[in-house]
């Protein structure tokens, strides 16, 4: 599937690439909401309730499926608006405005997240 956990799950999830994907609602919330500050511990949390009401052995393809879909999405909502924040504030505090965004590291990979921010999304 993948080399590493994120790709195997980002594989799995069969995300849309294009046209851009609207990022699905789920029971995954968005925690920490106007902060600049990060937290997957509420949408593991939430996974992990989950899967102790549907035991995976027991769900559909389909359903595994969606609920990969939903987590990624709602991991890549968290990192869209994070910097999407630190952007804002860093404008409205009069400072040089951008004019790239470099996303690398193994987050990089992502193409669920570049395509989440590739422009014009940002602005």
């Amino acid at each position: 599937m993948g080399g590493s956990p994120g790709a195997a799950l980002e594989s799995f999830a069969n995300l849309p690439t294009s046209p851009l994907p609207k990022v699905p609602t789920g029971p995954f919330v968005l925690p920490l909401r106007n902060q600049l500050r990060f937290s997957y511990a509420g949408p593991r949390s939430e996974l992990t309730r989950i899967l102790a009401r549907e035991p995976v052995e027991n769900m559909s393809e389909d359903r595994r499926q969606q609920l990969a879909r939903e987590f990624v999405s709602a991991a890549v909502a968290q990192v869209e608006e994070k910097v999407k924040l630190a952007l804002r504030d860093r404008t409205a505090a009069g400072e040089i405005p951008f004019k790239a965004l470099v996303v690398s590291g193994g987050v990089a990979s992502n193409l669920f997240l570049r395509m989440r921010f590739a422009p014009p999304c940002l602005v």
